[in-house]
């Protein structure tokens, strides 16, 4: 059922010499999950305005949240935008589904979002898309969650219940998160048998792990969660720690596009009846539910409705399973003379090959040079593969030893560069002792390609 809904956020307006704090209504588009909850989105305000957050959600689950927050930097690092809360999109609602019409822009970068709640379910997708028009290098930050006037609805008391690290403290390695409305104190914590006002436990799906976007959640209270790192489960201390945001940043190049996606879940209130006429849930069993789909989420996001554009763009979840299948990959190197590298191998006379028996060297760098590599990645047909992540691994080796022995001293993950046009990745060997080291890239399809390289104190 679609409903309009009328949501009350108190706005103070200044008369005279004071201010007074009135009602005024927004108008936004509710429809019901499979819970019975409503997803009442601001999607028109009464007076020209829309941030796409949602106002209840059903039993005080929100109060006006699922916001965003921009802040815009240019190529050398220069803030052009400190922090704006971004509003004005005037959706457009057809289908579970909220687009914007109006995109909103800041510095040249231009922002559009997409809600969806599918049918059957009791989540809400985010898909934000900015797109750099102005002409020169923006490096952007996002903070995905508290709105310009709104907060969770578990207000000073929200409390991490769990973390996908198995933990109650939402750090820069997790995937996802649930809160719920306790106390803050998980010393002398116990599941409720009263209070029946408090609300709905929530659930946050914002990345897969091999994302490199994000940066942790952070504090919207005084208006900057960039910078001020979020408090969580202070319970009754004088501090809000309703001000929730998920935080990202990346860097556009001139024209260039990308996108951020997250899932929002709204459970039921435990020990209470469902909207539905449900039973009530025993304590504890709507968190576990919402950390059931969480894993389910960050495990086999939905995202089956985009084109394969659509989902190319998204940054956070990097491993977003093709539309079409994909078994196996071709490497193609894109390096210097067709090798991965930027280098082919040179040996003078006095620089020592590996002992026999060992893989061959491929290149030899000088200690404090940049070891540089380009590839791409092709599936069957011969299309370029996007939208995996590929491991970068480097170790280093003790060819004294029979059987040789290794210790690895770095591993990350890259993605295909839109400014290099390929997957591109540079290793700073400034610090790295000299010797022998195997350079490693694994990829999604479980193969792997290794090279034998030196670090010598001098190439000359």
């Amino acid at each position: 059922m679609t409903r309009v809904a009328r949501c009350v956020r108190m706005v103070a307006l200044a008369v005279l010499v004071g201010l007074v704090f009135v009602s005024l209504p927004l108008l936004g588009t509710e429809i019901d999950s499979a819970n019975g909850q409503p997803w009442d989105v601001h999607d028109q305000f009464e007076g020209g305005a829309s941030d796409g957050s949602v106002c209840d959600g059903g039993d005080d689950a929100f109060d006006d949240w699922g916001g965003l927050q921009l802040r815009v930097l240019d190529g050398g690092g220069g803030v052009l935008e400190y922090n704006l809360w971004l509003d004005g999109f005037e959706f457009a609602y057809s289908n579970r589904r909220w687009d914007t019409t109006t995109p909103v822009s800041s510095n040249g970068i231009v922002v559009n979002r997409s809600l969806y709640a599918p049918a059957g379910t009791d989540y809400l997708r985010y898909i934000d898309s900015f797109v750099n028009g102005s002409g020169a290098t923006r490096t952007v930050y996002v903070g995905w969650g508290d709105g310009e006037n709104g907060d969770l609805g578990s207000d000073r008391d929200t409390t991490v219940y769990q973390t996908s690290s198995g933990d109650r403290v939402i750090e820069a390695a997790d995937t996802w998160a649930v809160t719920f409305e306790g106390d803050g104190d998980w010393s002398d914590w116990l599941p409720r048998d009263i209070a029946a006002q408090w609300d709905p436990p929530l659930g946050y799906a914002f990345r897969d792990g091999t994302d490199t976007t994000f940066l942790g959640v952070g504090d919207s209270y005084n208006g900057y969660p960039s910078e001020l790192p979020w408090t969580g489960n202070l319970g009754f201390q004088d501090s809000d720690n309703d001000e929730l945001s998920f935080v990202y940043t990346f860097t556009l190049a001139p024209g260039e596009s990308a996108s951020l996606a997250y899932f929002l879940y709204r459970g039921l209130v435990e020990l209470e009846e469902g909207p539905l006429g449900q039973p009530a849930p025993a304590a504890g069993a709507e968190k576990d539910k919402a950390k059931a789909l969480m894993q389910a989420l960050v495990a086999n996001p939905y995202f089956a409705d985009l084109s394969q554009a659509e989902m190319d763009a998204i940054l956070n979840w990097m491993y977003v399973v093709p539309r079409k299948a994909v078994r196996s990959i071709h490497v193609v190197p894109m390096g210097e003379e067709g090798t991965l590298l930027d280098r082919v191998l040179s040996l003078e006379p006095s620089v020592q090959r590996p002992a026999p028996g060992h893989r061959g060297l491929q290149a030899v760098y000088g200690i404090g040079e940049t070891i540089v590599g380009d590839f791409n990645l092709f599936d069957a047909d011969g299309d370029v593969i996007r939208n995996a992540g590929v491991f970068v691994e480097l170790s280093k080796l003790d060819l004294s030893a029979v059987p040789y022995s290794q210790e690895r001293v770095l591993r990350f993950m890259i993605r295909f560069s839109r400014e290099h046009g390929t997957y591109h990745f540079e290793i700073d060997t400034a610090g790295l002792a000299p010797g022998y080291y195997d350079l490693r890239l694994a990829f999604p399809d479980g193969s792997s390609e290794t090279m034998r390289i030196e670090l010598v104190t001098s190439t000359e």
